[in-house]
Protein backbone atom coordinates (compact mmCIF):
# COMPACT_ATOMS: atom_id res chain seq x y z
CA UNK A 1 0.00 0.00 0.00
CA UNK A 2 1.21 3.08 -0.82
CA UNK A 3 1.82 5.96 2.16
CA UNK A 4 0.41 9.63 1.43
CA UNK A 5 0.39 12.72 3.54
CA UNK A 6 -2.63 14.78 3.96
CA UNK A 7 -2.15 18.57 4.73
CA UNK A 8 -5.26 18.96 7.12
CA UNK A 9 -5.83 23.00 7.20
CA UNK A 10 -8.09 24.55 9.60
CA UNK A 11 -8.54 28.11 9.03
CA UNK A 12 -9.66 29.64 12.67
CA UNK A 13 -7.61 27.60 15.33
CA UNK A 14 -7.84 29.79 18.40
CA UNK A 15 -5.11 29.09 20.87
CA UNK A 16 -2.24 26.55 21.56
CA UNK A 17 -4.36 23.82 23.54
CA UNK A 18 -7.20 24.03 21.09
CA UNK A 19 -4.43 23.26 18.32
CA UNK A 20 -2.67 20.86 20.75
CA UNK A 21 -5.91 18.88 21.04
CA UNK A 22 -6.52 18.88 17.42
CA UNK A 23 -3.02 17.59 16.67
CA UNK A 24 -3.57 14.50 19.16
CA UNK A 25 -6.90 13.51 17.30
CA UNK A 26 -5.95 13.70 14.51
CA UNK A 27 -2.83 11.79 14.81
CA UNK A 28 -1.08 14.51 12.82
CA UNK A 29 2.74 13.89 12.84
CA UNK A 30 3.08 18.07 13.14
CA UNK A 31 1.84 21.14 12.10
CA UNK A 32 2.79 24.63 11.30
CA UNK A 33 2.09 26.60 13.82
CA UNK A 34 4.52 28.66 16.51
CA UNK A 35 4.84 26.65 20.10
CA UNK A 36 2.33 29.22 21.49
CA UNK A 37 0.43 32.03 20.43
CA UNK A 38 -3.44 33.84 21.32
CA UNK A 39 -4.66 35.02 18.11
CA UNK A 40 -6.96 32.77 15.73
CA UNK A 41 -5.12 31.88 12.80
CA UNK A 42 -4.89 28.97 9.94
CA UNK A 43 -2.93 25.45 10.87
CA UNK A 44 -2.49 23.00 8.75
CA UNK A 45 -1.41 19.60 10.22
CA UNK A 46 0.46 16.63 8.13
CA UNK A 47 -1.36 13.31 8.47
CA UNK A 48 0.32 10.40 7.32
CA UNK A 49 -1.51 7.61 6.03
CA UNK A 50 -1.94 4.86 3.40
CA UNK A 51 -4.06 3.66 0.82
CA UNK A 52 -4.36 1.40 -2.33
CA UNK A 53 -4.24 3.99 -4.36
CA UNK A 54 -4.43 8.41 -4.80
CA UNK A 55 -8.74 8.51 -4.81
CA UNK A 56 -9.07 6.14 -1.66
CA UNK A 57 -6.66 8.21 0.27
CA UNK A 58 -8.30 11.20 -0.75
CA UNK A 59 -11.51 9.69 0.48
CA UNK A 60 -9.67 8.50 3.57
CA UNK A 61 -8.31 11.81 4.81
CA UNK A 62 -11.40 13.32 4.05
CA UNK A 63 -13.17 11.19 6.36
CA UNK A 64 -10.86 11.12 8.78
CA UNK A 65 -10.88 15.09 9.25
CA UNK A 66 -14.28 15.36 9.21
CA UNK A 67 -15.11 12.72 11.94
CA UNK A 68 -12.33 14.57 13.92
CA UNK A 69 -12.84 18.03 13.55
CA UNK A 70 -16.66 17.41 13.01
CA UNK A 71 -18.46 20.56 11.47
CA UNK A 72 -15.08 22.89 12.06
CA UNK A 73 -14.28 24.25 8.62
CA UNK A 74 -11.35 22.43 7.17
CA UNK A 75 -9.50 21.38 4.17
CA UNK A 76 -7.86 18.60 2.96
CA UNK A 77 -5.04 18.46 0.23
CA UNK A 78 -2.98 14.99 -0.04
CA UNK A 79 -0.13 14.32 -1.42
CA UNK A 80 1.47 10.59 -1.99
CA UNK A 81 4.52 9.55 -1.03
CA UNK A 82 7.11 7.70 -2.20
Amino acid sequence: MPDYLAHVTVPDVPDSDTRDGMRDALGALRDDAPPAFDVPRAVVFEVRGEATDLGSAVREARAHALEVLDELPHEVEVVPLG
